[in-house]
């Protein structure tokens, strides 16, 4: 069983303000997206028998598009 909570946009995925000092070291915000993108995918996968998505409506994360 695999429960996910706070799958909002502004929780998943989550992307910090620091995030624009990752260019300094060479990662850019879209190889961040990337990455939350792929730790959803991970997580959701992972269910076996039951998968829970808690959201709020009207606020549910972009990523819940990639489950239709």
């Amino acid at each position: 069983i695999v429960i996910l909570l706070d799958v909002t946009n502004s929780d998943f995925p989550l992307l910090h303000p620091d995030n624009k000092y990752y260019r300094i070291l060479g990662v850019d915000l879209q190889s961040c997206l990337q990455e939350e993108k792929r730790l959803f995918y991970v997580a959701i996968t992972r269910a076996k028998e039951k998968l829970y998505i808690f959201t709020e409506k009207n606020y549910g994360s972009v990523f819940l598009q990639y489950l239709n």
